[in-house]
This record gives structure tokens, C-alpha cells and sequence, in this order.
């Protein structure tokens, strides 16, 4: 229900669960934050800790799912010998597929 509640996301790569993750985890260290200086985590400073930690990650994340899913939806046939290539190529560096991998896991660091 939380991640639910929070992102709204096209399934095309499955990672709305992974963001939920993540927020969890954000959320888990803003509350040992406050409850380690003894300060109320039932005060309006949690949410907005959590959200302004979260919500500019996400929307990056949820931004590129989006350009992604419409990236793939385009149906134009030399386009789609392009799309082809290119992922062809990019299945052949793993350098670069490791830099996806570490984005589907962890999402965008800043």
C-alpha cells in the first residue's frame, strides 16, 4: 500500500516496488535520524525530511521510465532497425549494462 500510495508508474520496467524500497529505506533513516537526536517523528519535520529527500529522485526515475516506455512504443520501421542496433550494441559492453543494472537497483543518486 505504501508504494502504491506514493508512485504512480507505468509497469513497463517493473520498478515501482524498487522505488518503494528505496522510500522505505529514506524513511527508515529519517526516522532513526530523529528518534537518535530524541526529537517527535510524529511531527510534520519527518515528512518533509522524507519528501524532499525522495521525491527528487523519484521523479527523475519515474521521468525516464516514462521516456523509455515511449521510446519503445514508437512504431516507425527505421526507427525500429535504429532502437535494434543501438541495443545490440549495448548488450555487447558490459560496462554500460552495468551502469542500467545499478540504476534499476538503486535507483538516481544524488
Amino acid at each position: 500500500m505504501f508504494g502504491d500510495a506514493l508512485h504512480i508508474i507505468h509497469p513497463f520496467v517493473g520498478q515501482g516496488f524498487n522505488m518503494t524500497i528505496r522510500d522505505l529505506a529514506v524513511l527508515k533513516n529519517v526516522l532513526e535520524k530523529k528518534l537518535g537526536l530524541g526529537l517527535d517523528i510524529g511531527s510534520s519535520d519527518v515528512l518533509l525530511e522524507f519528501s524532499q529527500t525522495s521525491q527528487p529522485r523519484n521523479f527523475a526515475f519515474s521521468l525516464s521510465v516514462d521516456v523509455l516506455k515511449n521510446y519503445f512504443s514508437i512504431e516507425n520501421k527505421y526507427f525500429k532497425e535504429f532502437r535494434n542496433n543501438l541495443l545490440k550494441n549495448i548488450n555487447k559492453s558490459n560496462y554500460i549494462k552495468n551502469i542500467f543494472f545499478k540504476i534499476a537497483n538503486k535507483g538516481f543518486e544524488f
